[in-house]
């Protein structure tokens, strides 16, 4: 099925989804990407109790949900009950034959064109159902927090295995997960989801958060050279009876002036590094509040 896009100078313009007709437009706004949709969505979720009619309907329409399978495109893998038996929806009778499945996406976050003329946007669906346990309203659907630590460690292997997969194409160099629940995060499915894309160049987050982890990796060893210094001094001082001038004419006078000027060194000095490390700190925040 041919995917409807727009590349202008080599950047993504707009992509429409061919089963809903959602169509993604993509601005770049201080060198991020953004994504917004119009038109195709649904409208806002009653609040009032759902009937057995509803509840159906939304799981028999839903590309996700188990016996919607060939709704979706060619599956890659799937973890089944057997690999995942800390599935809590074994013990509600929840007649599902998978428990997590992986397929490309329909339409790819990232032209073809782009990553070697290989879709390399993944879906990972999390959970075969599609409301939580006795649902009351359209918005009580399945959520990650409700999978269970097994279930949600089976998850995270899982995503690594894609990401490695996506990294073995050589036009791949970043690799991006992107958590989709409810409508707030702009999925056009409701139905409990991850989205995993690889793309050729850095994603703008990901480089600004490891400038942040370098600058941060740089305050923390200032501020350690700073305690050392200050340790340093600290030994010097600590013979040093409090208020002890320096006796003039004295046998110690001449240790007792290269003490003091190594006190005062080595005080300004940690002071200096002090600084440095606050430096790096704000530099830190910098890149992150600007991502």
């Amino acid at each position: 099925m041919p995917i409807e896009c727009e590349i202008r100078d080599g950047s993504l313009v707009w992509i429409k989804n061919p089963v809903n007709g959602v169509i993604s437009y993509v601005v770049d706004v201080r060198g991020k990407s953004f994504a917004f949709t119009l038109g195709g969505r649904e409208s806002s979720a009653q609040e009032s109790e759902l009937t057995p009619e509803v509840i159906r309907h939304a799981i028999e329409t839903c590309p996700f949900c188990p016996g919607n399978e060939d709704s979706a495109p060619p599956e890659l893998f799937r973890l089944k009950l057997e690999d995942v038996p800390e599935w809590s929806g074994a013990k509600t009778g929840h007649g599902a034959r998978w428990v997590m499945r992986v397929f490309n996406n329909l339409f790819p976050r990232i032209p073809e064109e782009l990553t070697g003329n290989r879709n390399e946007s993944y879906i990972v669906v999390e959970d075969p159902r599609h409301f939580i346990d006795s649902p009351r309203t359209a918005t009580d659907l399945m959520f990650t927090g409700a999978l269970g630590e097994g279930h949600f460690m089976h998850l995270l292997q899982t995503d690594a295995f894609v990401m490695q997969r996506a990294l073995q194409n050589p036009n791949v160099y970043s690799v991006v997960i992107r958590k989709n629940q409810g409508r707030e995060s702009g999925a056009s499915q409701p139905h409990l989801h991850q989205q995993i894309i690889g793309s050729p160049e850095p994603f703008p987050a990901v480089l600004a958060e490891a400038r942040a982890e370098r600058f941060e990796n740089l305050s923390e060893k200032r501020e350690g050279e700073a305690h050392a210094a200050r340790e340093t001094v600290a030994s010097i001082t600590d013979h040093i009876p409090f208020g002890q001038p320096i006796l003039v004419g004295h046998h110690s006078e001449k240790r007792a002036r290269k003490d003091a000027e190594r006190i005062e060194n080595g005080m300004r000095k940690a002071v200096d590094l002090w600084e440095t490390s606050k430096y790096w700190q704000r530099r830190a925040a910098g890149a992150l509040r600007h991502a």
